[in-house]
């Protein structure tokens, strides 16, 4: 149960204020049935901030 907390903390700092991510989270600790539709966002979410972070340096921005 430890780890099930630590990975749904990790996922909450990835979610930042998006509501509807905050909202899947929970569900997440209650419903262990939900880890796949998790990891699956949790890839999204990482697929665009690498995006961002790389369009980001392609422009000569921080």
């Amino acid at each position: 149960m430890k780890n099930r907390k630590n990975y749904a903390n990790e996922l909450r700092e990835i979610a930042g204020g998006h509501e509807g991510l905050r909202s899947a989270i929970e569900a997440y600790e209650r419903e262990p049935e939900l880890l796949q539709e998790i990891d699956q966002l949790r890839a999204s979410i990482s697929a665009v901030v690498k995006a961002v972070a790389g369009g980001a340096g392609e422009h000569g921005t921080t």
